[in-house]
């Protein structure tokens, strides 16, 4: 008990400590993604669990100096055949392209809670759709790696909507 009471309270500091930021945000954004995640667990002296399931992830942009990068603090949770999978994440995303067709890359830190603990790196690449000034569709790509309890590799791949808040325009802003 005290174990799942730990995890949570680590989840509600990692969010927590960015709300300060949304302060300094001149136009937030909110990513709300539905994907598919193939994650394989490994742990030492056992049999690897390679498993497939759905995952529902939430994460809060804050415009970092323009908003073609987004710094983003988020939470991934899901079913699999193992069981729940809880992962609270920091990335960032970088746009780049016209004003209607954008490509991003997503670069950021995943902690795994459940099936097991792992810290590590994903990193992704997507191509968003902009609907109109406030909402955005957009496909996602990527994958993880982290060390911990077990060795987790995870690959994901769903899509998603982007909710900007405030009188953000849609800047043509380029990444070279």
């Amino acid at each position: 008990m005290y174990a799942k009471r730990t995890r949570w309270a680590s989840v509600l500091a990692v969010l927590l400590g960015a709300s300060p930021l949304a302060a300094l945000a001149e136009a937030p954004a909110l990513h709300a993604n539905l994907a598919y995640e193939h994650l394989v667990v490994a742990r030492a002296g056992e049999k690897s669990i390679s498993e497939p399931g759905l995952v529902a992830d939430l994460a809060f942009g804050i415009p970092l100096g323009s908003q073609a990068h987004l710094g983003n603090v988020g939470l991934r949770v899901g079913k699999g055949e193992e069981g729940d999978r809880i992962a609270p994440h920091l990335f960032l995303r970088v746009l780049g392209g016209d004003e209607r067709w954008k490509t991003f890359f997503d670069l950021g830190l995943l902690g795994r809670i459940q099936p097991s603990w792992s810290a590590g790196m994903r990193m992704g690449i997507g191509v968003q759709r902009e609907l109109n000034e406030f909402l955005g569709l957009y496909a996602v790509a990527g994958a993880a790696a982290g060390f911990g309890e077990a060795f987790h590799i995870g690959f994901d791949g769903g899509i998603g909507l982007q909710f900007r808040f405030g009188s953000s325009d849609v800047l043509v802003d380029y990444v070279h």
